[in-house]
């Protein structure tokens, strides 16, 4: 009787032991397959969406960046060659006019009020002497007539010659002068003209390259950098996975 209940006793206590061997057994296992199973798929798609939206994010801000710093510079630029050669094409434009109109005014003034100087002068001195003249020649005729006649022919042939080589000598020197003075305005008229041309297209095309290199710059680097971060965490993911997995397992 008592060895029937000792086997009865180890037997229920033998159930009992695997009984509740093989229930926490299996419930730790769905329990931490599970757990981890949830937490690498939560995991993986936290670090995904991160830096998906972290590389779009920074792509499209160095995109609209570099965008409204080209055209910031482009317009900068572009306006500023338009102002710097409109400014010195008027500026010189109205120089050169002015400088024109003063002198053609100063010299056609200085010639009339040269030629009747010379002709008032002339009639003046032509006047004078010939009433002089007859006045002392009725007056002392015969003690002064020779004198007088001389003295008269030389004076005036003198001062005639005078003031027409004088008068001449003037009027070509002036008249080469302003030749020489329009050429000249002529000359740096074309010289900012072309000046202004050459840094119109210098500007152009370096503006042109620069966009273009900084574009093609943060694209392939915003590729790469997306690319990297991708590959990275997918591998790094399925590296947990499978570790713990297999870990568990």
């Amino acid at each position: 009787m008592t060895i029937t209940r000792t086997k009865h006793i180890i037997n229920c206590l033998t159930n009992d032991y695997y009984y509740y061997y093989y229930y926490y057994y299996y419930y730790y296992y769905y329990y931490y397959y599970y757990y981890y199973y949830y937490y690498y798929y939560y995991y993986y798609y936290y670090y995904y969406y991160y830096y998906y939206y972290d590389y779009y994010y920074y792509y499209y801000y160095y995109y609209f960046y570099y965008y409204y710093y080209f055209y910031y510079y482009y317009y900068y630029y572009y306006y500023y060659c338009y102002y710097y050669y409109y400014y010195y094409y008027y500026y010189y434009y109205y120089y050169y006019y002015y400088y024109y109109y003063y002198y053609y005014y100063y010299y056609y003034y200085y010639y009339y009020y040269y030629y009747y100087y010379y002709y008032y002068y002339y009639y003046y001195y032509y006047y004078y002497y010939y009433y002089y003249y007859y006045y002392y020649y009725y007056y002392y005729y015969y003690y002064y007539y020779y004198y007088y006649y001389y003295y008269y022919y030389y004076y005036y042939y003198y001062y005639y010659y005078y003031y027409y080589y004088n008068y001449y000598y003037y009027y070509y020197f002036y008249y080469y002068y302003y030749y020489y003075y329009y050429y000249y305005y002529y000359f740096f008229y074309y010289y900012y003209y072309y000046y202004y041309y050459y840094y119109y297209y210098y500007y152009y095309f370096y503006c042109y390259y620069y966009y273009y290199y900084y574009y093609y710059y943060y694209y392939y680097y915003c590729y790469y950098y997306y690319y990297y971060y991708y590959y990275y965490y997918y591998y790094n993911y399925y590296y947990y996975y499978y570790y713990y997995y297999y870990y568990y397992y």
